[in-house]
């Protein structure tokens, strides 16, 4: 379990803030309708608790066995909360590739090293990608869906995907007809002797001229730099406080433990919980 700190916590805090006020928004009926604007008393201490009660968990107030249960208790409720914590980060991210990619676009076409066809095609490159991204944006991916790649994931195989065309796109055509090319260097590497010297009459590809490489090179560096990043914050985002040692029923404790690493895939910590539950029965 990670160990959430004060940034964590006030990321998931505006995450609930936010929730707490678009579900309220929602509920609320059209200025002009005859409807009660207001929710049964009742309704509304409920809520009120629970939020107190998510607050709290997340400050890392409870501790031991109510902790825990508390925990199993909210625990849909919190998994809403960390979502959209990440779904917030995720967005952020996005906007900041988007700006760095379209900077790196901007000065590929104002290269004097770029042809006009070349032009073209990175430009519908990146519309397409840009189109991409605000469908991410849009509808990202369930986080918790094991069908499909997890927000980051799926924003790596954009940018995997925008880099290898916008390579291709840059990289000249051979002058020579390529089945010309391709016979030359079959048979260059047939005559040649084997050792670590390049084969005498191979035909190279030809290469990306060094202006071009550089940006290209800046954008991908900066999108693997953003890419960490995001993990980084998308980690930060679902981090919840650490889990309290077990005090007085050390056996209760290890119970709910069980359940409630069950219910999160984690690994059951503190690692002595169930020696301290056998102890308090001894």
């Amino acid at each position: 379990m990670s160990i959430g700190g004060i940034g964590q916590t006030s990321i998931l805090h505006a995450s609930l803030a936010r929730t707490h006020r678009a579900e309220s928004t929602d509920e609320l009926p059209p200025a002009d309708s005859d409807e009660e604007l207001e929710r049964p008393e009742e309704e509304d201490e409920d809520m009120g608790r629970a939020k107190g009660v998510l607050r709290n968990l997340l400050e890392g107030h409870f501790k031991g066995v109510a902790d825990l249960r508390l925990r199993i208790n909210f625990h849909a409720e919190l998994t809403a909360i960390q979502d959209q914590a990440v779904r917030e980060v995720t967005e952020e991210k996005i906007a900041e590739i988007q700006g760095t990619v379209d900077g790196a676009v901007d000065s590929l076409l104002a290269s004097e090293d770029v042809t006009e066809d070349q032009a073209n095609r990175i430009a519908e490159i990146h519309e397409n990608f840009t189109a991409e991204l605000q469908g991410q944006v849009a509808a990202p991916p369930d986080p918790q869906s094991a069908d499909t790649p997890s927000p980051v994931d799926a924003l790596e195989i954009s940018l995997h995907d925008f880099l290898t065309a916008l390579t291709a796109a840059l990289t000249p055509v051979p002058e020579e007809p390529l089945g010309d090319v391709v016979s030359a260097s079959l048979d260059a590497l047939d005559e040649a002797e084997a050792g670590t010297s390049p084969p005498e009459g191979a035909v190279e590809s030809p290469a990306i001229p060094a202006s071009l490489q550089e940006i290209l090179t800046g954008l991908g560096e900066a999108l693997e730099s953003a890419l960490a990043e995001l993990r980084e914050e998308i980690e930060s985002a679902r981090a919840l406080p650490e889990l309290s040692e077990p005090h007085g029923n050390g056996r209760a404790y290890a119970k709910f433990l069980a359940i409630y690493s069950e219910m999160t895939g984690a690994a059951e910590t503190p690692e002595s919980a169930e020696g301290e539950g056998l102890a308090a029965t001894a």
